[in-house]
């Protein structure tokens, strides 16, 4: 007792502050937690406060998205294999029939991903005077929209009908899979550098989606979860990009679409009880205290995907998490002082370097370390 009274005398502020946190979460998973249901009787989580570290105004303000499902279980899951020969051929034949000159028109499916193109005007018409260094185009991202509304350029396509779009798509597919929009932007219509005059009919939704099991959404990839990926194994590295479905969309017959899905093959908990959402909160807070964390963006309770093993890379766990989307940086000294997002700003924030998940796990309340370049800890049960 004495040597732990003499490490709290001298710890930092933030280890200690840390240390409290994960002794107060160990408390709320001894006290038995709370399911799902007990989650969705409860008001629902609103995190608005404002922080002053390190010269910086710090503004957090973001409602923590609770799945409307029955239960929280923990599943396994494995790369989603290619789409039969049937489904390929006959989706082939369908595009082909339907092709319009100057429009893009392809699918493929193999083990890595589903790839389809559809009248997809984004490919380059130099004839139109659509060539590298002649030509402009702006990005929106969309931190705030209404669903039956109407944002890209010269477009009256609504969020909701594009979403739409990609769900038809994918289930053309894959009829069992299912989506959630997590970060939306907007692509406006290439301009001409010379006369500033737009060279397409239309601008076009920029989605980026997160696969759902049961009705909850698969909110990361854990290797997201790692700052410090210059030494990650190449496996891993591209194990982040599964789970996810990335649309651009101009109309409800005319786009481009990605999808890399995991497939369900098992059930290893039928419901667990988690931590509360303010327990999660503090833990991240030690990260904004600490000068890591500048902005957050979204906060949820879902799954996250993690490895079964490291020494294969074909089976995985979805297990409960909460999940903060940040700007996340190495420490107090990088970045800029100002971190205030601008509402529907001017680039794509959700495909900037900066920006990362912070995942507190659902059972135990414990705060994965995103500064850790151990990158055994991307293993179920070993992450602590």
């Amino acid at each position: 007792m004495k040597y732990i009274l003499l490490f709290i005398k001298h710890a930092c502020p933030v280890l200690l502050l840390l240390l409290l946190n994960r002794m107060a979460a160990a408390e709320t998973v001894k006290n038995g937690g709370f399911s799902l249901s007990e989650l969705q009787k409860m008001e629902v989580p609103v995190w608005k406060q404002t922080y002053y570290v390190n010269g910086r105004t710090i503004r957090v303000e973001c409602m923590a998205e609770i799945p409307a499902a029955d239960t929280l279980p923990v599943l396994t899951v494995r790369k989603m294999p290619a789409a039969q020969e049937k489904v390929c051929r006959e989706i082939t034949a369908r595009f082909m029939a339907d092709a319009k000159p100057g429009r893009g028109y392809s699918f493929r499916s193999d083990e890595y991903n589903a790839g389809i193109q559809y009248a997809d005007p984004g490919i380059w018409n130099e004839q139109a005077g659509e060539k590298p260094g002649s030509v402009s185009q702006e990005t929106h991202a969309l931190t705030a929209y209404e669903w039956d509304d109407a944002y890209a350029d010269n477009n009256p396509l609504t969020v909701r009908q594009a979403f739409e779009t990609v769900l038809d798509t994918l289930h053309l597919v894959y009829p069992e899979a299912d989506l959630w929009l997590m970060d939306l932007g907007l692509y406006d219509r290439l301009q001409s550098k010379q006369t500033g005059k737009p060279l397409r009919e239309r601008g076009c939704y920029h989605m980026v989606c997160r696969q759902t099991f049961r009705g909850i959404p698969c909110l990361a990839n854990i290797e997201e979860a790692f700052r410090n990926k210059e030494n990650m194994p190449n496996a891993l590295v591209w194990n982040q990009e599964r789970g996810r479905a990335v649309a651009d969309v101009y109309d409800t017959g005319a786009y481009c679409m990605s999808f890399m899905l995991f497939e369900e093959t098992g059930l290893l908990s039928d419901d667990v009880r988690v931590v509360p959402f303010d327990t999660a909160r503090k833990q991240v807070e030690t990260l904004i205290s600490a000068g890591v964390i500048r902005h957050v963006y979204h906060a949820g309770l879902g799954f996250v995907r993690y490895s079964n093993n490291m020494d294969q890379q074909d089976e995985f766990i979805l297990a409960p998490a909460w999940v903060f989307w940040c700007d996340c940086y190495h420490g107090p000294e990088e970045g800029p002082i100002n971190t205030d997002i601008p509402v529907n700003g001017a680039r794509f924030y959700f495909e900037q370097w900066p920006y990362m998940p912070v995942v507190v796990d659902g059972s135990t309340g414990q705060l994965f370390d995103p500064m850790t370049e151990d990158y055994s800890k991307n293993v179920y049960g070993a992450l602590y």
